[in-house]
């Protein structure tokens, strides 16, 4: 992970130290919306009085509003524009308020990105169609997009990867041509939106040289489903994810991390020792915030 040094320091002129400026650049490139959590896990600590320390910063300084949210608690929105004008991100949608589902769906992406914060990431737009179009040459018809009707009505405009869903290079895979796409899925009931998404990205996929990809949630109800369908669709993909086994490593790790032993089965924690040793890399280890498949 990059963090502009003139970004940084903009933060700081507003009065964050330096861990809290570089916690707000991730919260407004990635999700727009944070918990006291994921600062926790961002600077190792253990104490909440980090955590209220920023949270108290930011609702006074006027750069993030609270809002309460079944399942996640209290959570806070950065939509300050000063705050995105300061990293030069003035006109991200993260600014904006949003239905209960795309909170999820941000919160669940900032925990995958302070997961894995060793990952490069093309954070935006403008590096994504640059990343595509001028090194793999690629034609921009091919890229994924939306197209928003303009204020004058014949005046459109097509936006290109609008999902937002992380797009990165992992060290392990540096010699790879193409990065590691992915969907994040915040427990919906169905998988009528990945498919969406599959189908969206279906003629990129077709182009690339090579398909790497990663099936991100909190929750291991689709996983199964979810490999079966993006194989359907992406039928060229050589990498489809980091292996089903590694994503019930990730998930049964995370129960038992957090102390939710009575819904683990025997079957599932002899899988987890078991898998220890197989699943003892990199990835992994920085995967204990994020089930991804």
């Amino acid at each position: 992970m990059h963090f502009p040094e003139t970004s940084i320091e903009n933060l700081r002129g507003f009065g964050y130290t330096q861990n809290e400026a570089c916690f707000l650049y991730l919260v407004a490139t990635h999700s727009g919306y944070f918990s006291a959590r994921q600062y926790l896990a961002f600077t190792g600590a253990k104490s909440g009085e980090k955590s209220m320390a920023l949270t108290q910063k930011v609702l006074g300084k006027g750069h993030a509003a609270a809002r309460l949210l079944l399942r996640n608690g209290r959570v806070y929105h950065l939509f300050s524009r000063l705050l995105y004008r300061a990293i030069g991100r003035e006109n991200l949608r993260n600014r904006r308020e949003h239905a209960v589902e795309h909170i999820r769906t941000k919160l669940a992406v900032l925990d995958f990105v302070l997961a894995h914060l060793e990952y490069s990431y093309l954070e935006t737009e403008t590096e994504k169609v640059d990343y595509f179009c001028r090194k793999l040459s690629i034609s921009r018809t091919l890229l994924p997009s939306k197209r928003y009707q303009g204020a004058v009505r014949e005046k459109t405009t097509d936006r290109y990867f609008v999902d937002k869903f992380p797009l990165f290079f992992a060290p392990e895979s540096s010699s790879s041509p193409v990065g590691t796409f992915s969907f994040v899925d915040p427990g919906v009931l169905s998988l009528a939106s990945f498919e969406t998404h599959l189908f969206a990205y279906s003629n990129l996929f077709s182009a690339v040289p090579q398909v790497n990809f990663v099936y991100i949630a909190t929750r291991p109800k689709h996983f199964a489903a979810a490999r079966e369908l993006f194989l359907a669709v992406a039928p060229r993909a050589t990498d489809p994810d980091p292996g089903v086994e590694g994503l019930r490593y990730f998930h049964y790790r995370h129960m038992w991390e957090t102390k939710q032993y009575a819904r683990l089965i025997a079957e599932q924690i002899e899988f987890l020792k078991e898998a220890k040793e197989r699943f003892n890399d990199a990835l992994t280890a920085h995967g204990q915030k994020t089930q991804t498949s």
